[in-house]
């Protein structure tokens, strides 16, 4: 019989970028409906999904800006989103933590070509061996070099076909 210890272990482990949050929350984007169907390929494996404080920070204010909504009605549609999914979340931001990361990976590129924010996304994905999802061109090219699991997850992008299928492929043979 497997223990609840074994049963979320194996569970599917996402940590999304807020590029693709929003894509996904926002259905003017237009990375919308590539990110809605990564959502719903992955549903039927019951993923956890790992919010870093930073990514929902960010993911809130560029709604704001880039809709022109107000704080209320930007919190209720992050909300409505982050309650219909499993999902993690650390209550600060550990400042330890982000030495150890910065420390873990700072003698390879991706420390010295992506912003601060991502970095920390994808130091957090490589940590956790999780799937990181993303519609950032910049983010995916610097860290697919480094970590497979990343995923580019849009079809608007000339020249790059969105990962969708790999990621599929993925999940289903772990």
């Amino acid at each position: 019989m497997e223990t609840e210890e074994q049963k979320q272990s194996a569970k599917l482990e996402v940590l999304p970028d807020s590029s693709w949050l929003i894509a996904v929350i926002d259905d003017k984007d237009s990375h919308h409906k590539a990110a809605l169907s990564s959502l719903g390929a992955m549903k039927p494996y019951k993923p956890m999904f790992y919010v870093a404080p930073i990514v929902y920070l960010e993911t809130i204010s560029r709604l704001i800006t880039k809709n022109n909504l107000a704080v209320k009605k930007c919190y209720d549609k992050v909300q409505k989103f982050i309650s219909s999914i499993d999902y993690k979340h650390k209550t600060g931001l550990d400042l330890g933590e982000v030495e150890h990361k910065f420390k873990t990976f700072s003698r390879i590129r991706i420390s010295k070509k992506l912003s601060a924010v991502d970095f920390y996304v994808v130091a957090e994905g490589m940590l956790l061996e999780a799937k990181i999802l993303t519609c950032d061109l910049k983010m995916y090219r610097v860290a697919k070099d480094y970590y497979e699991q990343i995923y580019f997850l849009t079809d608007q992008v000339k020249g790059y076909k969105s990962d969708l299928g790999r990621l599929i492929s993925d999940i289903q043979n772990s």
